[in-house]
């Protein structure tokens, strides 16, 4: 019988039942605190010290995964546990209640991606696990990466993200149509120095058409305009993109502001491109208001030629202050109701989420193994460059 992994918090020890034992993943476990231990899994000083001072999630999580996660084995650690509690089922321990920021948290994400199975533990009765198990492709990009093609059998459904519909994409796409959503990601960027490796725009927008024309639903295509560079002219062009596929019948999008990490306003730097935030990691409240002002001209833009309002569906998520989009996950009900799985969001929302503030469904795991910047070599590109 397979080991059942939780997490939970350190006041929530006295509720644990004994068939399920502690196991601290924090740097430092309170002092009253004897029980196992497993370092491993504990975040680094120099970027928690950091964090402790700027409270920046997305700067947490992306060291998190770089300098902790990265050199692990999902196998391994696990097994690693098991050893330590006996073959008993596990809580993986740290301080912060449910529903706050903690690394045991991006823990149980990274779990689920490779495939082992993590939830908060509640001694409420009926807490249920995932229903489904849905795949995505955020490590790299699936029109070049087909390795998730011998995954899906394994899956209820997935989550295709990419830039670049190539023609064995395109087949393996139209013979999965029926378990799969696409997020065709178009920035506007491709074949730019932003974008060095990608189609250029008129080419993907192409590739998009005939996948459509050749059979795939047009309705599980999300064109995705990940990331926005808010400028005005990076405004400008996310809102051309839009505009042009709204004219070729579509009504969904997914939109994300540019993160500027450190690595990534050096590469700016390097091809002589103006920092958007200067040396912020961050958008201004200014540039956030221009882009939730560009999404409602994109509304707007769809009913002056004869859509109604509520059919274009612009989508963010952990996006601080666009409130003219829909708050949704890249998994959400809407797409497990396109996917034809039922679930409600009762369901949804009492599973957990894949960190604080993002609203994806508990179940997303990872497709591709690949872990490192992909061919595109797309300047913003939150993978380091090796």
């Amino acid at each position: 019988m397979r080991v059942v992994l939780y997490t939970t918090y350190f006041a929530n020890l006295r509720k644990l039942p004994d068939r399920i034992v502690p196991i601290s993943i924090c740097g430092k476990a309170p002092e009253w605190y004897y029980g196992l231990q497993y370092k491993n899994l504990a975040p680094k000083w120099s970027f928690f010290s950091e964090w402790k001072k700027s409270h920046d999630n997305d700067y947490y999580i992306r060291c998190f995964n770089e300098q902790v996660l990265n050199g692990l084995s999902a196998e391994n650690v696990y097994s690693e546990l098991i050893s330590l509690s006996n073959s008993f089922d596990i809580a993986l321990v740290c301080y912060e209640r449910p529903n706050d920021f903690c690394h045991r948290h991006i823990v149980a994400s990274w779990f689920l991606s490779n495939g082992i199975i993590a939830q908060e533990y509640s001694d409420k009765e009926g807490e249920k696990m995932p229903k489904y198990k849905i795949g995505i492709t955020e490590a790299g990009d699936a029109g070049i990466d087909l390795s998730w093609v011998n995954k899906m059998d394994s899956v209820d459904g997935a989550i295709l993200v990419t830039k670049c519909i190539t023609p064995n994409f395109h087949d393996a796409a139209i013979r999965h149509k029926d378990k799969v959503i696409i997020h065709a990601t178009l920035t506007g960027y491709g074949g730019s120095v932003v974008e060095p490796c990608v189609p250029q725009p008129y080419e993907e927008v192409d590739a998009i058409l005939t996948l459509v024309d050749n059979g795939f639903p047009k309705d599980k295509v999300v064109i995705r305009v990940d990331p926005i560079i808010p400028t005005a002219k990076g405004i400008n062009v996310a809102l051309n993109v839009i505009k042009d596929l709204i004219d070729n019948g579509f009504t969904r999008y997914r939109v994300s502001i540019i993160d500027m990490y450190p690595h990534v306003r050096d590469r700016f730097k390097a091809a002589k491109l103006p920092l958007p935030y200067g040396d912020n990691f961050s958008p201004s409240d200014t540039q956030i208001n221009a882009v939730n002002d560009m999404i409602k001209a994109a509304i707007d833009y769809g009913e002056s030629v004869g859509y109604e309002r509520r059919t274009i569906r612009i989508e963010s998520c952990a996006e601080r202050g666009l409130t003219n989009s829909i708050t949704s996950g890249c998994i959400s009900v809407y797409d497990l109701s396109l996917l034809g799985l039922d679930i409600d969001d009762e369901d949804i929302c009492s599973i957990g989420y894949q960190r604080k503030n993002c609203l994806c469904y508990a179940g997303k795991t990872e497709l591709l193994e690949h872990k490192g910047q992909c061919p595109h070599k797309c300047i913003y590109c939150y993978w380091r460059t090796k």
